[in-house]
């Protein structure tokens, strides 16, 4: 639900739909959904999910790079060149990029601009409580 509902000014933002457990086991491109999983296991007895409206006391919600960059820029941009467009989006927001040294950290350092916003209350939410959120910047 939460990929379907994400849009920005109006148009659709293009996701990764993650495959079906069976589908994905065995391969390593998707070791980072499955670590994802892990670190939401060793949260969950301390951590809330995001249901769509507490944002007091120790809260994780999801969020995508892709959707923040789009939601920051309040358009839908193109996905590639990844790279030079999340880091052009940092340098925007006034964050020094130079130290990050792959994607993965480019990706990391949007996603803590987004939990910022969030205990911010400058956040939307896209998804429904029966399958989940996906949390951008507003």
């Amino acid at each position: 639900m939460a990929e379907r509902s994400l849009a920005i000014d109006g148009r659709k933002v293009s996701c990764f739909l993650t495959p079906t457990r069976s589908l994905a086991m065995g391969r390593a491109f998707y070791g980072w959904v499955f670590h994802g999983e892990k670190l939401y296991h060793h949260l969950a007895p301390t951590f809330r999910v995001f249901d769509g409206s507490a944002r007091k006391g120790k809260v994780v919600f999801e969020t995508f790079p892709q959707a923040i960059v789009c939601a920051l820029a309040g358009i839908v941009v193109p996905a590639h060149p990844k790279a030079a467009t999340r880091r052009a989006m940092l340098r925007g927001l006034g964050y020094d990029d130079r130290p990050l040294t792959n994607i993965d950290f480019v990706d990391a350092a949007l996603c803590a601009v987004t939990a910022e916003r969030f205990v911010e209350g400058r956040t939307r939410a896209f998804g429904d409580r029966a399958e989940g959120f996906i949390v951008v910047p507003s």
